[in-house]
């Protein structure tokens, strides 16, 4: 059904040079993407892409395996699920609506019919994903009022590029990289929002972003977000989130990440929330300046840095190199991405500021740098 209607989000800030700031509406087009309405321009400055459930589809799972002619090959099962005639069959290399259409008993490793017939691999395979595709729901990504953005990420919800490339994680994200939104390594950038989610859980996941500070270079594609802020079941995080005492069931934390080449380290942590308290508002502010030795740094900086303030007060003050020494500048990731898991999660964001390569800055009234 098409649906078309201006949104305007003011208080999204950008600011333009040095000491100087530009007030600018947040503002989007809805325009028709089957019943899901999607953002996709704003206004010549925000040019934001939607990573979300686009195409109605729903992850039964993922395995391991190679296709010759008309017979899918499955050596092994990344994750389980129940897997059926019609359904497609996603991967680097396959074609584009390539469904099943004999299962062999248990239906797991074994051979599966598949058409059309093709080549994809050879054994013991790649990763390839199952889905079962349908209209879009609207529930991905909606708003509420004026400042609002709500991301809802159920179980299976996964982007047409990630379903693909058959990388298996569920996200309803919004994503920077246009002209105008970059952060330029070595600038001092800032923003800022106010962070929900919604009562439930706790979440199963072993990690979930809500919002990522990404490299924007193509050597680097590939590289985890040099910062994020997350939600994921404390027992099996993979991002050596800790916490004293009793274990809590999930925790809130945020990351960093930092290296000298284009590929992924382990994560750091910068601050964890160990008694985190759903449907609870909170305001957060981020000052981050991206750069490794070497870089060009701005406003009297020798190093990287990352600051946070959470509701007025300062919980995180870190000095060092931050990220890669890439030189395509910076993007903010912000809703939901994470690892498979059975829960729901409804993230809320509001009054979202941005102002990602001005130096000096000034302007989140309150806030300096330390």
């Amino acid at each position: 059904m098409s649906m078309k209607r201006i949104l305007a989000f003011a208080a999204m800030v950008f600011c333009a040079a040095a000491g100087a700031q530009t007030v600018q509406p947040f503002i989007g087009q809805y325009s028709a993407f089957g019943t899901l309405p999607s953002l996709t321009a704003y206004d010549g400055l925000l040019n934001m892409a939607l990573h979300y459930n686009s195409e109605g589809c729903s992850a039964a799972g993922q395995v391991v395996g190679y296709i010759s002619g008309t017979s899918l090959h499955v050596t092994s099962v990344t994750f389980a699920g129940t897997f059926a005639n019609g359904m497609t069959v996603n991967g680097s290399g396959v074609t584009t609506n390539t469904t099943i259409t004999s299962v062999p008993g248990g239906g797991g490793v074994g051979t599966y019919g598949v058409t059309p017939s093709q080549t994809v691999s050879s054994n013991p395979g790649e990763n390839l994903t199952f889905a079962t595709c349908g209209t879009a729901d609207n529930y991905a990504i909606s708003q509420t009022n004026y400042t609002e953005l709500v991301f809802q990420v159920r179980p299976g919800d996964m982007w047409v590029n990630d379903l693909a490339a058959g990388d298996y994680k569920w996200r309803a994200e919004i994503a920077g990289g246009g002209s105008g939104e970059l952060s330029t390594s070595g600038y001092d950038a800032w923003f800022s929002m106010d962070l929900e989610v919604d009562p439930g859980g706790p979440t199963t996941v072993q990690w979930s972003a809500m919002g990522q500070y990404h490299p924007n270079d193509s050597s680097c594609s590939g590289c985890s977000p040099a910062w994020s802020m997350e939600l994921s079941d404390y027992a099996t995080n993979i991002d050596n989130l800790t916490c004293s005492g009793t274990p809590p069931a999930e925790v809130f934390g945020v990351i960093y990440r930092t290296n000298t080449t284009d590929t992924s380290p382990a994560p750091v942590q910068l601050y964890a929330d160990c008694n985190f308290q759903r449907g609870v508002w909170h305001h957060w502010v981020w000052d981050i300046v991206y750069g490794q030795s070497g870089t060009s740094f701005c406003c009297g900086y020798t190093t990287g840095k990352i600051q946070g303030w959470r509701d007025g007060i300062l919980v995180v003050n870190y000095s060092g190199p931050v990220g890669y020494p890439d030189t395509g500048g910076q993007y903010f990731n912000f809703g939901r991405y994470s690892y498979p898991g059975t829960d729901t999660m409804i993230v809320r964001y509001r009054n979202l500021q941005f102002c990602p390569s001005a130096c000096p800055i000034g302007i989140l009234a309150g806030y300096s740098p330390q």
